[in-house]
């Protein structure tokens, strides 16, 4: 009875509808790691900027806050 037209394409139904759930959760596994590769990508990036590139904007905070103490102490 198994073998029959009829449970046949009730198999192959069922199997293709697990195989359409499974091929999507695999494309959202896909994306995620994509977007946590960008992310990645990006964090790696500004990592690898030489500090000489913030220095500047240190030391302009450093002068102000100097200043800042220099004109409270007087």
């Amino acid at each position: 009875m198994a073998d029959t037209p009829l449970f046949k394409s009730e198999a192959q139904i069922i199997t293709a509808l697990s195989l359409r759930t499974e091929n999507r959760r695999l494309e959202e596994h896909c994306r995620n790691l994509v977007s946590r590769r960008d992310h990645l990508l990006a964090v790696n990036a500004r990592l690898t900027l030489p500090l000489s590139l913030t220095q500047p904007a240190t030391q302009v905070l450093t002068s102000i806050y100097k200043n800042t103490i220099k004109v409270t102490i007087q």
